[in-house]
């Protein structure tokens, strides 16, 4: 409790200064004075500045002190500050717990962030019992107070089922909304959905249009997003200068989607690679857990480009990306286990992390855990990931194809299949030589209708590898 005495004496030496002494008061000053007269309004402006360092030091005790009493006064904003101090540990100790007290002080008085923070804590669990439903409550009153990123939630919830049943109409609708309103996640989301074209059409004007809205709202992953595109011209008009622009900012600022491509820039897309330079930047990416960037980053530690050769390095980097994700990293595991490098020769790790690669998408990946499987002679499971790495233009693959048909092998025989798939293998960009032997091979034996049949069969398959 301020003391009234005290108080006096302090306005009566303030304005003996000012009259007889000529001083000035500094705004800060000025605001003091305010909240210690009891202006709840100053007193949260007050906790604002030494929570920000807002023309003067950061001192979160300050800022904590000046909080609660604009919170005892009845200002909402204050008791969600609090709330956002206990739950950084800011001006005292970290509690959660306290945090979800402030939130729900906040909340009750319909303050939209508060709302928002507090269904954010029971849908992750923090703070307080993990619990769905109240999350989506809390998000809904939010929402409806005028918060766009609790329906940008709220569609996160739908898409996945979370709470509500699955509704992917609707989470989109909500997205859509969110956007509008201005809500940078959403805008990334949307731009994501038309880029990947799985919950919506594939569409990269839309997808260019979403992620740049999302970038001029602060979003630095749909910023990188932009650059990448702008750097292929995919969705957006081409434009190499400003895509380095942007792609280095956010690199400066640390983010490492933007590090990993600034370090493919400096690798493959100049006439001088700088494998020096594209290896500091994927130190830095690596070091956050960017799976890609530790896979990159192994890479060039096997080959030896910008640091020094390091098989052992290089394993403890493809075995950080695997776990992360990365199928890239899945297939080279797959490669080092197969080839014995800096670890015994295993066909079961082998084919774990081949299949791990295959299922995430990658073509080394499905082309080496079909080969292996070609190899061990299980063509049945072998045809099914060849032939998926085949109609992506994977020559290997379309050899193992014309191999399985021309021999029966997993596969019923079928020789003018059989020359389609190796006459694409024989003559495609690789023009690998065993294939074009095979080819040459069953020319003499095949009639001149079933060449003729097959190389129909190669143009279909050609137009499919194209739509892939």
């Amino acid at each position: 409790m301020i003391n009234p005495v005290s108080k006096v004496f302090s306005l009566i030496a303030v304005a003996v200064c000012a009259l007889l002494l000529g001083c000035s008061k500094s705004d800060l000053d000025i605001l003091k004075d305010k909240a210690a007269a009891g202006n709840a309004d100053a007193q949260l402006e007050l906790g604002s500045v030494y929570a920000n360092g807002t023309g003067t030091s950061v001192n979160y005790a300050e800022a904590m002190k000046w909080f609660t009493l604009a919170a005892d006064a009845g200002k909402a904003v204050a008791a969600r500050n609090i709330g956002i101090m206990y739950s950084r540990g800011q001006g005292t100790h970290q509690d959660l717990q306290a945090a979800v007290v402030w939130y729900r002080k906040a909340a009750d008085a319909s303050d939209a962030k508060a709302q928002y923070l507090l269904g954010d804590a029971y849908a992750n669990g923090t703070g307080v019992s993990r619990d769905e439903q109240q999350a989506l409550k809390w998000f809904k009153a939010s929402a409806k107070a005028g918060h766009p990123a609790a329906l940008t939630r709220i569609g996160a919830m739908h898409l996945e089922g979370q709470g509500v049943p699955i509704n992917i109409q609707e989470a989109v609708n909500l997205f859509k909304d969110a956007a509008e309103q201005g809500d940078p996640v959403a805008n990334a989301i949307l731009g994501s959905m038309f880029k990947k074209g799985t919950v919506l059409e594939k569409n990269l004007e839309a997808a260019a249009h979403y992620f740049k809205r999302a970038a001029d709202g602060g979003n630095r992953a749909a910023k990188v997003e932009l650059a990448v595109m702008m750097l292929s011209g995919k969705g957006v008009p081409q434009d190499r200068v400003t895509a380095e622009r942007m792609l280095t900012e956010a690199a400066d600022q640390g983010v490492p989607e933007a590090q990993y491509h600034m370090a493919m820039l400096k690798a493959f897309g100049s006439y001088v690679p700088n494998f020096y330079a594209a290896a500091d930047l994927l130190k830095s990416s690596a070091a956050q857990g960017h799976a890609d960037s530790q896979a990159f980053l192994a890479t060039l530690y096997q080959e030896g480009k910008g640091v020094v050769k390091d098989d052992r390095e290089a394993l403890r980097l493809f075995n950080a990306a695997a776990a992360g994700g990365s199928a890239s990293a899945q297939n080279s595991l797959g490669v080092i286990h197969r080839d014995g490098i800096e670890v015994p020769r295993s066909f079961q790790e082998a084919e774990k992390w081949f299949r791990k690669s295959a299922e995430g998408g990658d073509l080394s990946g499905q082309t080496n855990y079909g080969s292996l499987l070609y190899s061990a002679g299980r063509y049945s499971e072998s045809f099914i990931w060849s032939q998926k790495a085949a109609l992506r233009g994977d020559a290997t693959s379309q050899y193992n194809m014309g191999a399985m048909y021309n021999n029966g092998l997993g596969v019923m025989v079928d020789r003018v299949l059989a020359y389609a798939w190796v006459n694409l293998a024989a003559s495609g960009e690789e023009k690998l030589p065993r294939a074009q032997r095979l080819r040459d091979s069953m020319e003499r034996t095949l009639s001149y209708q079933q060449i003729v049949r097959a190389q129909a069969e190669t143009a279909k398959l050609k137009e499919l590898i194209k739509s892939e």
